[in-house]
């Protein structure tokens, strides 16, 4: 019996010794730490934070002066991209016979073009035809968002004032 009991401490003392000596032996082999190099190129990007997105509107007030259209351009900021969710268009004329319709395309019309016929108001500021359009709409720019406000009738008035406004977020 005694022999077992010297035996088990034998083996006890074997175990913890190759215990300590496995976690001492490979304790100083961590490996260091080594920098790590990103490259951000233009061509390939690596975002280093989100980038919110900022409001944007814009008001022009155009005429068709003597004319059968009013033209409008909106320049987007470089490097930003424009999302225009409302095209809003209010204006008139002094002549009854009149009818509008405007379009708005993005970028030279490179990516998307949309038509809208605006609707009578009534008489307001003095015209005797006011036409409004409001209206939602998705359209990407990275340049610019033009458009044209025409004039259904040959009989051409004095003018046609109209206030254009875009409104959307920037990218």
């Amino acid at each position: 019996m005694k022999n077992r009991i010297i035996v088990s401490r034998f083996g006890l003392i074997a175990l913890m010794s190759l215990s300590l000596f496995t976690a001492t032996a490979f304790a100083g082999n961590a490996p260091s730490a080594t920098p790590v190099v990103v490259t951000n190129t233009a061509a390939n990007p690596v975002p280093v934070a989100v980038q919110k997105t900022q409001f944007y509107q814009a008001t022009q007030n155009v005429n068709c002066i003597n004319s059968d259209h009013a033209d409008f351009t909106f320049s987007v900021p470089s490097g930003k991209t424009l999302v225009v969710h409302n095209l809003n268009v209010f204006g008139g004329s002094w002549n009854p016979t009149d009818t509008f319709g405007v379009y708005i395309y993005a970028d030279n019309g490179s990516t998307s073009s949309l038509g809208f016929s605006m609707q009578p108001v009534g008489g307001y500021f003095g015209w005797t035809n006011g036409w409004a359009l409001n209206q939602q709409i998705q359209m990407s720019a990275t340049q610019t968002v033009q458009g044209r406000i025409g004039r259904g009738s040959n009989n051409y008035a004095l003018a046609c004032p109209f206030f254009v406004t875009i409104s959307g977020e920037l990218m």
